[in-house]
Order: C-alpha cells, then sequence, then structure tokens
C-alpha cells in the first residue's frame, strides 16, 4: 500500500520563527516560492489578530474595566496587554503537511491527493477544536510541497471570580477540550498527538499509509533542510573516499585522497555549525537600503529569508552582513526635495488651501505670505520661495494643483453614489478607489509615485493606478476566472520558451566547442579546455567539417548567438505577461475581497514602527537604519 509522511508543526507567538501572516498572505515572499504558481494558493480565512481580539474579547474587557475602580488596572488593548506579558501568547500557528518534496512533486496526481486531504483536515479544524479561534488560514501550493498554515487564538469560556470571563490561555482552551494531564503528557503534548491521529485517519480514508521516516528532530526551515542536504552529500563524498582498489593505493593516490578527506570533514563541521547557528533579524527602514543589503547577500551567496522590514541571516554571518552594511552610501536628500515631497503630500491630504498652510507649519516649516509664498524649513536660515521649487509648485499652481484634486475626489463620490445605486458589478472597484483616498487623507498610506520626475497627484500615484488598471480590464470583459484562464496559458507557453532557450544554450555551446576544436586541429591554436584527440573526435562527430570548409564555423556560431538572443527575449517577453498578470489577478482578489487599503495600511505601519522602535533594538534582532 502506497504511504505518505504526514508532518505537524507548532509555533507560538514569540518563537524566532512562529507565525507570519503577511508571509503566509503572500504580502511578501520569500525565496523559496514560486510566484508562478501563487495563484493556486487556497486562503480560507484572513482576519486581522486585532479584529479577531477584539470579536474574541472585546465584551469581556468592557465588562472587566466595568469592575475596575482604579483606572492604573483597566485594559485598554487586550491584544497588547497579552503580547506585552509573560504568561500566555497571543497567538500559535501549526504548520500541517502530507508528504515531502520527494514524494509530492509539482504537477503530480499525489500532489492533487495531497492537496485534497489537506483541504479536508482544514474544514474539520475549527469545529473539532471549538476553543481555537482560526483568524488567518491558507495553503501554500507555491512551494516545493503543499501545506496548511493555521493561526489561532486559544480562549477558554469557563466563569472566572477574577480576571476576564473571557480570556487567552492554551492550557486552559484545551482543559476545555477534554485534555487532562495524565501519563506523564500534558494538554499539550495530548493535543498534538490527537490531531497526527486525526491527519492518520485521513490518510486511511484515501487508502494511504502512514510514512515512518524515524526522524526525531525539531522543524527545519527551508535553508536549514537545504544545509542539511549538502550535509548527507559530504557524507556520500567521504564514504567514497574511503573506498580505494588496492591498484590505486600508491602514494600520491593516497595523499591526494587524504587531501579530499580532511577538506570533506571540515566542511562537514562547517555546515554544522551553520546549521546550529541561530538567525538573527535586521530591520531596515530604508527600502534602498534593503534592496542594496539583498543584492550584495546574494552576490556573495550568502543565506537569508526576507520578512515584512528587512531579512534575517544565521548568526554566523553576521559580522560579513554589517561588513556590507558598512559599504552603502545613502543617497543625499537635499531640503528642496524634502520640501517637494512634503508639499506634494501635506497638499493631497488638505481640503482648501488654508488647510495646507496650517498643515505645513504643523510639520515644521515657518510661513511667509506676501508677495511670494515661502516657506523656511526647520534647522535652516533662509526662506526658500515655492515657485523656485518649480512651475509646478508657484501660489497659483498649487492652487490649481489642490482644485484638481478636489474636483477628481468630487466625481469620484459621485460615480460611486450612482454605482451603489444600481448595483453596478465594479462598484467594489469605485468604493476601494475612494478608500483609498480617505485613507491617504489620514495620513495611513505613503506617497508613491507612478512617475518620479512629476508631482505627486490621483493621476501620479502607483497604487491608485493599480486599482485602475483592473478596473480598466473589468471593463474590457475581463473576469478573475478569465485572467486564471490566460494565466494557464502563459504558465505554459513560458515552459515552452524555457525549452527553447535551454535548447539555443545548448547549440551555443556545441559551437563554441567546435570553434575551439576546429582551432586547435586547423589552425594550431595551443591547447587550453581540451587534448588534441577530444578536438579530432568532436570534429568527426559533426561529419562534414574539412580543411577547406572550416571557416564556416563563424557563420554557425553568429547564427546560434542570434539563436539565443531571439529565444531568451521570447522567454523575457512571456515571463513579463506572465507577472503582469499574475500581478494583476492578484490585485483583483484583494480588490474583490476587501483588503486592498487594509494591507497597504499595514504594511505602512509596520514600516513606520520600525523607525521608532526603543534604542534601535528588537528582542530577538538586530535594528539597522
Amino acid at each position: 500500500m502506497e504511504s505518505y509522511s504526514i508532518s505537524f508543526t507548532l509555533a507560538k507567538a514569540s518563537a524566532v520563527h512562529g507565525g507570519n501572516t503577511d508571509h503566509n498572505n503572500r504580502v511578501f515572499q520569500s525565496a523559496n516560492v514560486f510566484p508562478e504558481r501563487t495563484m493556486y494558493n487556497v486562503s480560507y480565512r484572513a482576519e486581522s489578530i486585532a479584529q479577531a481580539y477584539q470579536t474574541l474579547f472585546g465584551k469581556a474587557v468592557e465588562e472587566y474595566n466595568a469592575r475596575q475602580s482604579r483606572p492604573c488596572r483597566r485594559i485598554k488593548d487586550y491584544l497588547v496587554h497579552i503580547t506585552e506579558g509573560k504568561r500566555e501568547e497571543p497567538y500559535y500557528e501549526i504548520v500541517v503537511q502530507f508528504g515531502d518534496c520527494h514524494s509530492v512533486p509539482f504537477g503530480s496526481e499525489r500532489r492533487k491527493t495531497a492537496a485534497e486531504m489537506l483541504h479536508e483536515y482544514m474544514k474539520a479544524f475549527q469545529r473539532q477544536n471549538p476553543n481555537l479561534y482560526v483568524y488567518n488560514a491558507v495553503m501554500h501550493m507555491d512551494e516545493a510541497t503543499p501545506h496548511l498554515h493555521i493561526d489561532f487564538i486559544p480562549f477558554y469560556t469557563a466563569k472566572r471570580q477574577r480576571g476576564l470571563s473571557v480570556g487567552v490561555s492554551m492550557r486552559a482552551a484545551l482543559t476545555e477540550q477534554g485534555f487532562e494531564p495524565k501519563h506523564g503528557c500534558n494538554q499539550l503534548e495530548q493535543w498534538e498527538a490527537s490531531e497526527r491521529e486525526k491527519m492518520e485517519r485521513i490518510l486511511h480514508r484515501y487508502g494511504f499509509e502512514r510514512e515512518d521516516k524515524d526522524i526525531h528532530r525539531a522543524h527545519l526551515d527551508v535553508d536549514e533542510y537545504k544545509t542539511l542536504q549538502d550535509t548527507r552529500r559530504m557524507e556520500c563524498l567521504l564514504k567514497r573516499v574511503h573506498s580505494v582498489r588496492n591498484a590505486d593505493r600508491t602514494a600520491e593516490t593516497v595523499s591526494r585522497l587524504q587531501t579530499e578527506l580532511n577538506a570533506a570533514q571540515q566542511k562537514i563541521k562547517g555546515l554544522e555549525r551553520e546549521k546550529q547557528s541561530p538567525y538573527q533579524s535586521f530591520y531596515y527602514s530604508c527600502d534602498d537600503k534593503l534592496m542594496f543589503m539583498q543584492q550584495e547577500l546574494r552576490r556573495r551567496g550568502i543565506p537569508f529569508r526576507e520578512t515584512a522590514n528587512g531579512l534575517e541571516a544565521q548568526a554566523c554571518f553576521v559580522r560579513a552582513v554589517r561588513e556590507i552594511e558598512g559599504t552603502y552610501k545613502e543617497p543625499a536628500v537635499s531640503k528642496r526635495a524634502q520640501l517637494r515631497d512634503d508639499t506634494d503630500r501635506i497638499l493631497m491630504q488638505s481640503a482648501s488651501f488654508e488647510e495646507f498652510l496650517e498643515r505645513m507649519k504643523a510639520q515644521g516649516y515657518e510661513i511667509k505670505e506676501g508677495t511670494y509664498l515661502a516657506v523656511r524649513p526647520k534647522d535652516s536660515e533662509r526662506f526658500i520661495r515655492f515657485k523656485s521649487l518649480g512651475t509646478d509648485y508657484s501660489e497659483d499652481a498649487l492652487i490649481r494643483r489642490l482644485r484638481s484634486k478636489l474636483k477628481y475626489e468630487q466625481t469620484l463620490t459621485e460615480r460611486v453614489r450612482q454605482a451603489i445605486q444600481n448595483n453596478a458589478p465594479y462598484k467594489i472597484v469605485l468604493m476601494t478607489e475612494r478608500f483609498y483616498v480617505i485613507q491617504f487623507a489620514k495620513g495611513l498610506l505613503p506617497m508613491r509615485r507612478r512617475d518620479e520626475q512629476q508631482p505627486f497627484s490621483w493621476r501620479n500615484d502607483a497604487e491608485l493606478d493599480r486599482i485602475l488598471a483592473f478596473n480598466a480590464a473589468l471593463n474590457q470583459g475581463e473576469t478573475p476566472d478569465s485572467i486564471r484562464n490566460v494565466l494557464t496559458v502563459l504558465e505554459q507557453k513560458e515552459k515552452e520558451a524555457a525549452k527553447a532557450e535551454e535548447k539555443a544554450e545548448s547549440l551555443l555551446r556545441t559551437a563554441y566547442r567546435l570553434r575551439d576544436s576546429i582551432g586547435i586541429v586547423f589552425e594550431g591554436k595551443p591547447l587550453e579546455n581540451m587534448t588534441r584527440a577530444q578536438a579530432e573526435a568532436d570534429i568527426r562527430e559533426y561529419g562534414v567539417i574539412n580543411q577547406a570548409n572550416y571557416h564556416c564555423i563563424a557563420n554557425l556560431v553568429e547564427s546560434a548567438e542570434k539563436g539565443i538572443r531571439e529565444a531568451a527575449d521570447k522567454h523575457r517577453e512571456i515571463r513579463a505577461a506572465l507577472k503582469e498578470k499574475a500581478e494583476l489577478l492578484d490585485i483583483g482578489e484583494r480588490i474583490l475581497n476587501g483588503c486592498f487599503v487594509k494591507d497597504l495600511a499595514a504594511a505602512e505601519v509596520r514600516r513606520r514602527q520600525s523607525d521608532i522602535i526603543p534604542n534601535g533594538y528588537i528582542p530577538g534582532g538586530t535594528f539597522c537604519r
């Protein structure tokens, strides 16, 4: 009977590799993700943890606070209260998996079956665990193996004499579900064993047995798993080194093999140290610096994992990371450039010119009104006339830009009203556009120009442009289903283009090798990468080359080089179209699910928090500007 291995891994919120809903929901992608497969992921629930806490504990917190006569004992935010405390975890995450990357390869029937079994497990999880509130759950199909990420909040409901009537507690939650300490196993161990039994029963219903890999180790992340595989390859090399025939037992051979053995042993020791080395977190509030760091780490071959606000690298590479940070040179931002940015942002957040001036003052600028409107930045001795910033920044130009902005918003509001009244299918897109404008005016979203050379406006907003792109697709008759169909076609074309490019590369390598062989045999060029016998064998294999026509190799090489350029260009064009459609589908689904603007706001909150961390330190990580 065929078998599947099962994997059930529980992580606390406070753990270094605990739950990360941004990664789970693909707000950002790590290096082990295949972006072209992300469309196959299944999202079961995507609720923010703040909303989940309000749903679960909002009423209980109000009742508790009403009983407290001393304000200092009242709980302002229960999520913050639990997170900053040391007794309970605010949430947990489990990763559930059937099979591994070898037994469920992409495109196989076993992979489809694994996904079906995961789906069955997910459907029953909340019903079978009533005290574990699932606020985020997703099945990843875009990594090496299908697996579930389930984030949940454990809560108790039994009335208590002191404290909240409903609160967070893993032990109490599992106790209410019937798990009691016995035979030396606590509630958590019993619950984990129970979940693995449920997974095994699903296997039996599908006609499979559980594969026993006899592996007793903590959950490994992708980089640690790859390191382990490297170690195993080195062990195989050792076995080969130790196996030497008697005929080869010369002093020279033994010395060479001993050198290889020593090198292999040192390599294994190094891999073991790296495998055990914990990960350190590095946070960068500057996107340019983050991109620079990622590029340099890739160039130097240093493994890392992307996070929402930075990256993680193992402790053994901290010195190298610090050296790279020291080579980064932050681009200088002039006071005039900063003034333009502040002017653009504040103008788009204002409802009148008077409000614009007041907001500029609140930002720390001193305003001087007269013949020419001027402003003096903080820590500056001189005033700067707005008109000196460019033709789009004179007082008249600012007023025109403000009027254009207000007209755009009024027109948008009217379009939303009519769409709702007519129940138009595109109303959700217009409502998202309007919500984006409102959230930006509240200062909750960043300013991102589509064209960096032009002042920021609603018509030069990169995020708003993405919303309009999806709206344009709807107006042209496209739907999420039709976009998925196009993606399927493009994926097939991309595979064909990749094979064509690989074939063109093979032909080019053959042409280059043949050119080298001809140079050795017919032109007497010095031997470098091959012997004369190898060169003659290559020419004989080709069959039609002789002293009279060998000069035609130049045409063959030129044709092969042209072929690889054309194949690469076509492959690049298809990949670009595939990426464009995948991004359009992602934007459309987030718009239709009502989370597009919320995701942007949440990302901006995390970015701003990385700028105000006390003393530049986060427990378990290292903060860098």
